[in-house]
């Protein structure tokens, strides 16, 4: 990361749009958010790895739990800069 930027911006937009895909209940869209061999870790579930394994995560959140609006705020940001 070069010296001076500032990734807010970025974090906010990103955030912004997996809102959407999450108020959309698209599980593939959402997934698309993590690193091909990402892994997410949701309370009370198991570990999912890789983008396919965590769209299925979604896919079944979705059609089994009525899913909220997804709001996320980011209250503060800070990286190191080597």
């Amino acid at each position: 990361m070069e010296k001076g930027y500032d990734p807010t911006e970025e974090l906010n937009y990103n955030w912004q749009q997996f809102a959407l895909a999450w108020n959309a209940l698209d599980a593939h869209a959402c997934a698309s958010f993590y690193a091909e061999d990402g892994v997410n870790i949701p309370p009370d579930f198991a570990a999912r790895t890789g983008r396919d394994d965590i769209a299925d995560f979604y896919e079944w959140l979705f059609a089994v739990h009525n899913a909220a609006d997804y709001h996320h705020e980011i209250i503060s940001v800070s990286y190191g800069v080597n």
